[in-house]
């Protein structure tokens, strides 16, 4: 699309792994070594985007809640977007966009989408949809909520016959019933593990369906 992509210059993490299990004390000191490394880059306002959507609400929302008093997480919270969000924008500007429409095997391109827990309830999936759209993808949403893996959740002992139960209320059963060819859509690292140990499924990321759409340039 015409953007120099850069990395952060370090290790960076967004805390999450310490949050989810109540370690505030270490969230903190591991976004504040997250803010370090990417002091330069906030400096400069180059937009952050992130492709986990847990990782992403945490430096959309909770970030801020952990550091008020730190100007550089107020930066991240108002720089970050997903890839979803940049690129629907992107295109809205009228932005150089190199990608064609998708076939797959269900003709015109079909995905089942499995939007993430936490980007269900903080964030908006409706720049995701825009951008399939735009791919000439039809997107269908499933509308059974939490995949039921949760993270490390569906893993820990006694929670896996509940795991399974949340998969099957409505996620599982789609995938199986969907035609051959339908793009399994799932930003979520812990859904496409949810998704390909409950169904055999193999799941994307959107920055992959995208990479599929790419035209040659002439």
């Amino acid at each position: 699309m015409g953007y120099r992509v850069l990395m952060p210059m370090g290790n960076v993490c967004c805390g999450l792994t310490w949050h989810s299990t109540g370690q505030l004390d270490m969230t903190r000191k591991t976004l504040r070594q997250t803010l370090d490394v990417m002091e330069p880059l906030l400096e400069a306002g180059y937009p952050i985007i992130g492709l986990e959507p847990s990782c992403t609400v945490m430096l959309q929302h909770d970030i801020t809640e952990l550091l008020p008093d730190d100007p550089r997480a107020h930066k991240v919270q108002a720089l970050t977007v997903t890839l979803g969000e940049f690129s629907a924008k992107h295109a809205e500007d009228g932005g150089h966009w190199p990608f064609g429409t998708l076939e797959t095997q269900a003709g015109p391109g079909q995905a089942l989408c499995q939007v993430h827990c936490h980007e269900q309830s903080m964030g908006n999936y409706s720049p995701e949809l825009k951008v399939l759209e735009k791919l000439g993808v039809n997107s269908n949403v499933v509308g059974g909520g939490c995949c039921g893996l949760a993270g490390n959740w569906g893993f820990e002992p006694g929670h896996y016959e509940v795991s399974q139960t949340l998969g099957e209320r409505e996620l599982f059963p789609s995938i199986r019933a969907a035609q051959p060819g339908t793009i399994v859509l799932a930003d979520g690292f812990s859904c496409r593990t949810q998704i390909a140990q409950g169904t055999g499924a193999e799941g994307v990321h959107l920055a992959q369906v995208m990479r599929a759409a790419i035209r040659p340039e002439k």
